[in-house]
Order: structure tokens, then C-alpha cells, then sequence
């Protein structure tokens, strides 16, 4: 098997984990990829759902999270400064995803890398299912997947990387394109192919990004999910009081922050605002909102260099409004204003998340009992805020005094796919095969993604939840060329195993000792005598004409014998015997004389003989 079972020890660490989580509660990660492009049919399931879904705009991705882009489909990720781009035809998906380990999946199709900053303790990893690629210095790089022919394809534009698989480890350099097909044991390294059309467009995409941020990036750091859409759709200034303040050009009339858009569930944070303009990550998920001069304006606060993400930056309340039980009401929380999330985490998080927030060191565990945004408060219909409704629709002032209080919806479907399921009920989805594609990991597998498990099957909601038994579709899936419907393989229960990356040597020979094991069996198989069937067939004929059929057979003929399971197929053995009436070919012919020589001579002996003894 090519795939190991992560070691006793990797379990002993995942016990010892739990034994300190009953201690501190485990915080959640402190950055997510924003989904910030999309053009055609994208499709996206969560990790805790097998259900696909018509992908959103703004979506936060975690572990665990799969998208698909279909059929003439682009689509465009940012973890931090790092883009990532898909094209058609492409099932991609994040294994884990922390303050510093960004490990993705690409099963099926292209995917384009760019990363334009990388510490030292960074990890990128992408898993395919014939290497796991890990990437060493910042660049740009292109990861084919195809599996019809059961190949994937690393090309290096810019950076190094290094890729474990086929048996080894294999650095590639910049201008380099390595190709792992199926089980090979060597792996080949040739000149990089110019681009195409595709990846000139994820280039281009990518310029408009780092000029976008460059505006911005005196004010916020580069790692913050969404900095490069600042410079593009609005201006920076200085305000006396709050310091640096951006502004989106031109909103429309009435826009309030935490209004143009709907909520989702997105575990483990819960509760997250997506909102709906093209800019609408990184003020919704740091940072402070206020009104100033008539406008709203944006305090991203102090700066870090790496901002911990918040599902919205809110504080939910309750009001008037909301005696019945069946309004959901929050008030965006202005510079200043200390945020306490409504999941579970460390005081040591809290403080780690306000810390932009708070000047001179300031203390974060102050209680605020009046807001300053109070007056632009909002309160919908429960069914409207878990079902992943617009908000604007049916948005209503809050009244009375103000409370904080904990959420008390009760996430649907709707909530964890981020959108209502569309009227028309199509849905681009992947085939069974490609999701349940094994890809080579090289670095441990976080405790979400359980080992010995595909990942379409963790974080499962519990059995008494409504999730836990989703309709099946009756939707036919999308259409497929049938090219590669022919060149799937046949389904098989697949496993994502983890190993540990500092044993990558015994990683392989675990991969690729049964395989050499049964080629050099079958290779001294082929040299002793044939099975008995071959044995009848050699006393038939004559000693000197099996010497000759053995010494002069083409060599391919012998290669693609010794390559074959020995011993040989008994039909072959049976097409031995009724050629050798045959003609032989041009090589036997030359040697027949020979033969027929000492034939000859035997008869001279004869005759010579039998004249001896009439004398």
C-alpha cells in the first residue's frame, strides 16, 4: 500500500491533546481563505456536509471545505497575500488551514499558486494523488492533475519546491516541470512549457491584486484577508481621533455596515456575515466601524502582522424588538469596543483578537454596556438570519435598552451552505469518483480530518441534527466529456492517511517494496524451465528447433514477457505449438540449412554404413 497509518505516536499526541483541551478550551484558527472570484459554475460542500451547493462570493473556507469549478468555471482564493486559481474542470480542496500550515488538495485539474511572501515556519503543502508537493520559497506554481492517465505535473515559475513521491524526494527549481505518472519509480524533470492562455490570465489577475495592494498596504498588513480590495473600491484617510480610516466609494443610500448581506454557519466560529459587495471581507472581519463627517468609515486599528480573524465583528444583543423569541439582533461594535465571540476560546485568543483595538496596551477585558453604533442596530426574523435570507429585505431598527446575549438559532442547511438552495435546483457537482480520489499527504492530518477516513466525512453534525440525514439529490449531475468518464478508475474505499514528514525515505520504500518485490519475483520466475504444459511442447519438437525458437525470438516479444505476470498465458503456449508447421521467419530460414546439413550428413553416415557391412 502506498499510504501509511499515522503512527502510534501521532496518536499519542492527539490523546495528550485532548487531556490539555479539557483544560483551556481549543481556540479556533486564526485565518480562512476568502473565495473572491468566481466565474461560472462553482460549486462548494463544507466539511461538515455532503451536500454541494452553488458557491458564494465572500465565503470564508476552512478545513475541510471542498469546491469544484466546472465546466468553463474559474474561481480565485486568498489565504492572506497568497492567490490560488482554479480552472474548469477542477476539484480542490483544504485539508488543513492554521496560523501557519496551509495544506491543500487537488484531486482532479489546474491549479495555479502564487505566493509572494513565505516565513520560515510557514508550511504550504498541495496533495495530489501522486505526490505531495511542498513548496520551499516564494513564486508562482502550476499543479496539473490528470487523472485519466493517472499523472500529475509540478511547473516552477518562480521559487523551488519539493515533491515526495514515486519513491523519493525530488527538488525542482525555478523554470523547471516535474511529471509523476502512476507508480513510476523515476521521476521526470524537463524545461518548463511556456503558459497558456489560462495561466497569462491568473498572472494578470494577480498584478491587479499586488498593485491594488500596494495603496494599502502602508495602512493594514499584506496578510489580511481582503487588503487588496481596499485600494480598488475605496480611499484611505487620516481622522483625528480614530487615525487611519477607509472609506467605499460611492455606497448606496441607506448602507449600513452588517446590512448588505446574510449569515452563515461556518464552524467552529459559528455565526459569519458574508456580505455582499465585491470589498466586503476584510472590513466585516477586522476592525471597527463608526460614522464620521456623515459617513461610515473603517479603523482597521493597529497595525499587526498578522490579524486574527473574526467571524463579524458584532455584538449581538437583545432588544424590544425581540420579546418574542423569533428576532436576531446585533449592533456593529465601534473602534474601541472590546469583541467577546460567541464560540468557545482562550482568554489569551480574546486579547489576540483586540489587540488592533486597543491603544497603549489598553485592558481587553473590560465590559462595555453602551454602544456607540446602537442607533444603526438591526434586528430580523430568526428564519431570516439562519436561513441565509438578505438581510436588507427585512432588516428593523432595534428598540428599548440593549444586552449582550448569546445566539439562540439553531443553524439549517441553508446556514451551513452559506446560500438558499436555488429555485431552479441545479447544482454542478462532481462525479462519486473524484471526491473519493486518495491524494498523498506529508504532513499530519489535523484531528478533523480523521485518518483512515475520506474527507467528505468529517465534523458529520450530530444524529439528531437535521443535517445528519440530507436528501439525496435527483438532479442529474453535470455532463462530462467522455473521455474521461472512460478514463476513471473503478471505485474503491479510499483513505486519506497522514505520515510524518521528517521520515519521508521510509515513506517510500513502504510505498514501493511490494511493488519491486513482485517485479523481481516475476523476473527470476521468467529464467527456470517452463511449467509442464511448456514442457510437452518442447519434447514435441525437435531438440535443435527449440534451441532456435528459444535463441531467436524478437527481443521485444522477450521484454513484454518478463513484464507480464510468468508464467506465460497458456494461449500463448498454445500458439507455439500450431506455428511450428509455419514458416519461420527470415533469421529461421538462414539456419535451416545448417540443419538440413547435418541431416544430410547423418544419411551419408547411414548409407556409408550400410555399404560397410553388404562389404
Amino acid at each position: 500500500m502506498r499510504l501509511r497509518i499515522l503512527p502510534i505516536g501521532g496518536w499519542v499526541w492527539l490523546a495528550l491533546a485532548g487531556v490539555l483541551s479539557a483544560q483551556e478550551p481549543a481556540d479556533p484558527p486564526a485565518r480562512v481563505a476568502r473565495l473572491n472570484y468566481l466565474d461560472g459554475w462553482v460549486s462548494f460542500r463544507p466539511g461538515n456536509l455532503q451536500e454541494w451547493a452553488p458557491a458564494t462570493l465572500n465565503f470564508p473556507l476552512t478545513t475541510g471545505d471542498h469546491l469544484w469549478a466546472d465546466r468553463e468555471a474559474r474561481a480565485e482564493l486568498h489565504i492572506g497575500a497568497t492567490a490560488i486559481h482554479l480552472a474548469p474542470w477542477t476539484a480542490f480542496a483544504i485539508m488543513r488551514l492554521d496560523e501557519r500550515v496551509a495544506q491543500l488538495s487537488v484531486a482532479e485539474g489546474t491549479m495555479y499558486l502564487r505566493i509572494p511572501r513565505l516565513d520560515e515556519d510557514d508550511v504550504v503543502e498541495v496533495d495530489t494523488p501522486n505526490g505531495a508537493v511542498s513548496v520551499l520559497r516564494p513564486g508562482d506554481y502550476r499543479v496539473d492533475v490528470d487523472p485519466g492517465n493517472d499523472a500529475t505535473s509540478l511547473t516552477v515559475r518562480a521559487g523551488e519546491a519539493e515533491v515526495s513521491g514515486n519513491g523519493r524526494i525530488t527538488l525542482v527549481h525555478a523554470g523547471q516541470m516535474l511529471q509523476l505518472v502512476a507508480n513510476a519509480d523515476v521521476a521526470g524533470i524537463m524545461d518548463a512549457p511556456p503558459p497558456d492562455p489560462w495561466e497569462d490570465w491568473c498572472v494578470g489577475r494577480d498584478r491587479l491584486s499586488e498593485r491594488a495592494l500596494e495603496i494599502s498596504e502602508s495602512y493594514v498588513p499584506a496578510e489580511m484577508e481582503g487588503a487588496e480590495d481596499l485600494g480598488a473600491y475605496g480611499d484611505w484617510s487620516t481622522d483625528s481621533f480614530y487615525g487611519a480610516v477607509w472609506a467605499p466609494r460611492n455606497p448606496p443610500a441607506g448602507w449600513a455596515p452588517y446590512r448588505c448581506g446574510h449569515w452563515a454557519y461556518v464552524a467552529p466560529w459559528g455565526w459569519t456575515w458574508i456580505d455582499d459587495a465585491p470589498w466586503g471581507f476584510a472590513p466585516f472581519h477586522y476592525g471597527r466601524w463608526v460614522q464620521a463627517g456623515f459617513r461610515w468609515v473603517w479603523a482597521p486599528g493597529n497595525r499587526v502582522t498578522r490579524p486574527v480573524y473574526a467571524p463579524a465583528m458584532v455584538v449581538f444583543v437583545a432588544s424590544g424588538a425581540a420579546r418574542n423569541g423569533k428576532v436576531t439582533a446585533w449592533i456593529p461594535l465601534a473602534p474601541g469596543e472590546i469583541y467577546r465571540p460567541n464560540y468557545r476560546a482562550s482568554e489569551r485568543y480574546i486579547r489576540r483578537i483586540n489587540l488592533p483595538n486597543v491603544k497603549n496596551g489598553g485592558d481587553v477585558t473590560l465590559t462595555v454596556v453602551s454602544y456607540l453604533n446602537r442607533t444603526h442596530g438591526i434586528a430580523v426574523a430568526q428564519d431570516t438570519f439562519a436561513g441565509a435570507r438578505p438581510v436588507a429585505a427585512g432588516a428593523v431598527p432595534i428598540t428599548g435598552s440593549v444586552k449582550p446575549v448569546t445566539v439562540d438559532a439553531s443553524p439549517t442547511r441553508e446556514s451551513y451552505l452559506g446560500r438558499r438552495t436555488p429555485a431552479e435546483g441545479k447544482v454542478a457537482a462532481p462525479p462519486p469518483l473524484v471526491t473519493e480520489r486518495a491524494v498523498i499527504v506529508r504532513h499530519e492530518l489535523p484531528p478533523e480530518v480523521r485518518p483512515a477516513a475520506p474527507i467528505r466525512g468529517a465534523v458529520r453534525p450530530p444524529e439528531s441534527s437535521p443535517l445528519s440525514q440530507p436528501p439525496q439529490s435527483n438532479l442529474p449531475q453535470t455532463e462530462r466529456p467522455a473521455r474521461r468518464e472512460e478514463a476513471q478508475p473503478e471505485a474503491a474505499p479510499l483513505v486519506y492517511l497522514a505520515l510524518p514528514p521528517e521520515r519521508p525515505q521510509r515513506r517510500a520504500e513502504t510505498r514501493y517494496e511490494a511493488p519491486s518485490q513482485r517485479h523481481e519475483e516475476t523476473r527470476q520466475e521468467a529464467a527456470p524451465p517452463p511449467p509442464p504444459r511448456h514442457e510437452e511442447t518442447r519434447h514435441e519438437a525437435p531438440p535443435q528447433r527449440h534451441e532456435e525458437t528459444r535463441h531467436e525470438a524478437p527481443p521485444q516479444r522477450h521484454e513484454e514477457t518478463r513484464q507480464e505476470a510468468a508464467p506465460p498465458p497458456p494461449q500463448r503456449h498454445e500458439e507455439s505449438r500450431h506455428e511450428a508447421p509455419a514458416p519461420l521467419p527470415q533469421r529461421r530460414e538462414e539456419s535451416r540449412p545448417a540443419a538440413q546439413s547435418g541431416r544430410n550428413e547423418d544419411k551419408k553416415d547411414d548409407s556409408s554404413s550400410n555399404s560397410s557391412r553388404k562389404k
